[in-house]
């Protein structure tokens, strides 16, 4: 899959993720095959296959020795508060969570950030688990790792037929060199 011209514009929602259908957009970009983190998020949605753009890695260790929250519902919270722009009285209050209280969504929120970094997810592992920006999905840094992943993947998998096809010799290479 190549990015049509114009770069990393194909790479871009047209709107924001919450008023898109942001799982179909995302899929029209995945290639097949590729790697991706299977996410399904509690209510109505669908599963969601976020792009996997760099390897998992193990969680660091807390520098205060705190825990982290149980990782599907940190960051399935994470997930609707990011993309989706669900706030975190929304979360607490929706009963669809191990959390009722809005201190609580935003420590799921902020454990869900870490830990979908951790696992290569896009956008999360974009800024190692950081919050995103208010529009996070309009930087071009974002775009262009999304990209990247795709373009890399199809790389991939065309890369051991190419290295498997019989050496071909043509005249310009039997020549002498001068």
């Amino acid at each position: 899959m190549q990015a049509p011209a114009g770069g990393t514009a194909y790479f871009v929602p047209p709107l924001p993720p919450s008023q898109l259908d942001f799982a179909a957009w995302l899929a029209e970009r995945t290639p097949p095959h590729a790697a991706t983190v299977a996410l399904m998020p509690p209510g109505p949605h669908g599963p969601i296959y976020l792009p996997r753009v760099r390897e998992a890695i193990a969680s660091p260790t807390s520098f205060f020795g705190r825990r982290r929250r149980g990782s599907a519902p940190a960051v399935h919270a994470a997930y609707l508060a990011d993309v989706l722009g669900v706030r975190a009285r929304e979360l607490a209050q929706s009963g669809q969570f191990p959390f009722s209280t809005e201190r609580g969504a935003r420590h799921h929120i902020r454990d869900g950030r870490l830990t979908a970094a951790d696992l290569g997810a896009w956008p999360w592992a974009v800024v190692e688990g950081k919050p995103l920006s208010r529009n996070w999905w309009a930087d071009d840094t974002f775009a262009l790792a999304l990209g990247e992943w795709a373009i890399a993947d199809q790389l991939v998998s065309v890369r051991p037929m190419a290295e498997s096809a019989p050496r071909r010799y043509t005249a310009a290479a039997r020549l002498p060199v001068a």
